[in-house]
């Protein structure tokens, strides 16, 4: 059995992790003995294989390894004083004359922010400022969703067991999905706003070793859409030239480093506006 992990990351909420030298004591609970179940399964592991490539800042300047080296002691609660002084090489100051962050390479940076709701309303704002500055024409392309047979009444009591997926929807419950907020839909978003040369930033690993992964960055060459209820246009195919990394991609077909993101269909459960809840299938890029 082959299985991975990360010894960065934090236990589970309101557990330990199965290698805590408490784990096994008690066995008094069913959730204890689990844990227990699940130590003994880890102290039965004979091989660890350590990953030290890291597949996301993979530059080769002395400035990118050092900050490979950063981010790693980091992860681990391990930073040395000469790594914290690096990290504050990197940070602009409000006083700062050169106001560095007006610069026209950072303006269309990538944000990190502390919760979904500020990236949301950052991407929101992002792009009509990217279009304008670029004198580009958004397009805008909505999800095809489908609900449970019989929870078009999303108000009334569900019936349990499974159901037939359908795509035929009240137009206020479809508008009313479109229009979530992406927290409150697996963050799967029901409306994309895009237009050719905006920078993207892929959110899962399609393809690995293409440098396809989650936290990679590109921007938009191209599309393949299809209309569909009410004069909408669907995403089926979005074309990505991808800007992050020092591995050249090449596809039958297709420029270098440009590659496909397909439209994919996955069960979330949303949140309504009345915190009632309701799962649909949502096909989205």
């Amino acid at each position: 059995m082959v299985f991975a992990g990360d010894f960065a990351q934090l236990p589970p909420v309101n557990k330990k992790r199965l290698y805590d030298t408490t784990i096994g004591l008690k066995g008094r609970t069913t959730s204890q003995q689990h844990d227990a179940i699940g130590k003994t399964a880890w102290h039965q592991v004979t091989r660890v294989v350590l990953l030290r490539q890291n597949m996301r800042q993979r530059h080769t300047s002395a400035e990118d390894d050092r900050l490979r080296q950063v981010l790693t002691n980091m992860r681990y609660k391990e930073c040395t004083n000469s790594d914290i002084d690096f990290l504050h090489t990197l940070v602009v100051e409000h006083s700062s004359k050169d106001n560095a962050l007006a610069d026209w390479k950072f303006r269309h940076a990538s944000v990190i922010t502390g919760l979904n709701a500020h990236r949301d309303t950052i991407n929101m704002l992002g792009c009509e400022k990217f279009a304008r500055d670029m004198n580009e024409q958004l397009s805008i392309f909505h999800s095809v969703d489908s609900i449970g047979e019989g929870d078009d009444d999303y108000s009334a009591q569900k019936t349990p067991g499974r159901k037939r997926w359908i795509t035929n929807i009240k137009q206020s419950t479809r508008e009313m999905l479109w229009n979530l907020p992406h927290i409150s839909s697996d963050n799967i978003p029901g409306i994309l706003k895009i237009c050719k040369g905006m920078p993207v930033i892929i959110k899962k690993n399609h393809a690995t070793e293409c440098g396809v992964t989650n936290g990679g960055e590109g921007v938009v060459i191209d599309w393949i859409d299809r209309p569909i209820l009410d004069g909408k246009r669907a995403l089926d195919v979005l074309f990505i030239r991808l800007t992050n990394g020092n591995l050249e991609v090449n596809i039958d077909g297709l420029p270098p480093n440009v590659v496909p993101i397909c439209a994919e269909s996955v069960n979330i459960e949303c949140e309504l506006p009345d915190d009632s809840h309701l799962t649909i299938k949502r096909q989205q890029v």
